[in-house]
């Protein structure tokens, strides 16, 4: 019988110019404390009320290995609706890669958020084309106004990685979102592969209390696999 996947509460550890969302996640006999990592002045809107980004990180690990989920914390009922009744059940039937887990979580309504609008953004052509689409919406509730970039769970953003950022954020009136994580190393050797589709939405969603909407632009075919 595989274990479970357990995911504990989480909370938010202040450093001197960083701050740290941080969760256990145990599987049997192994536990990890993965964290995400952004600039001080985005701390208030880590979401510690939620265990959304932390059961979004390890989905992927979950549906790989075939070890079912549950988070002590409530997950948005949305979400959950949405990955436990369609997500989930869609790529183990078309990727052989993937098992048909179940996943129990208590769920709360989604919480309020601030009102920004981010799209990822790497410097190539398809964040390029995602922020450019949506720089000058007519509505300005979908208009950008953060640039965010990360680091795939596996090492930090080169310095000349964020100084484009910061270039680019400046030259369009935008802000820089900065967003590190360790989960990856942490987890192996049950993930083998870097950031996938799946995993990426985690880093919007440790900050779903700052956006209204997360825009990412890909170059990956709707056909291709999800692994």
């Amino acid at each position: 019988m595989q274990p479970v996947l357990k995911i504990s509460p989480s909370w938010i550890v202040e450093h001197k110019q960083k701050s740290w969302l941080c969760a256990n996640i145990s599987i049997g006999d192994k536990k990890i404390t993965p964290y995400f990592e952004v600039e001080n002045k985005f701390a208030p809107y880590l979401c510690t009320e939620r265990a959304d980004p932390f059961f979004i990180l390890a989905l992927s690990c979950a549906t790989i290995n075939g070890f079912d989920m549950e988070c002590e914390a409530p997950v948005t009922d949305t979400l959950y609706f949405n990955i436990a009744n369609y997500l989930v059940p869609t790529i183990s039937k078309f990727d052989q890669g993937r098992k048909n887990i179940q996943i129990l979580a208590p769920t709360a309504p989604p919480l309020e958020n601030a009102g920004a609008v981010a799209t990822s953004f790497s410097g190539g052509i398809d964040s390029w084309y995602s922020v450019l689409k949506n720089l000058d919406h007519p509505a300005q509730k979908f208009r950008v106004s953060h640039l965010l970039m990360h680091n795939g769970g596996v090492q930090p953003i080169f310095d000349q990685k964020k100084a484009m950022l910061d270039e680019v954020a400046r030259a369009l009136g935008l802000e820089a979102i900065y967003i590190r994580c360790n989960y990856f190393p942490l987890m192996q050797p049950l993930v083998t592969s870097t950031c996938d589709a799946i995993e990426y939405l985690a880093y919007p969603f440790a900050l779903q209390k700052l956006l209204h909407i997360f825009n990412m632009g890909t170059g990956v075919p709707l056909d291709a696999p999800f692994r």
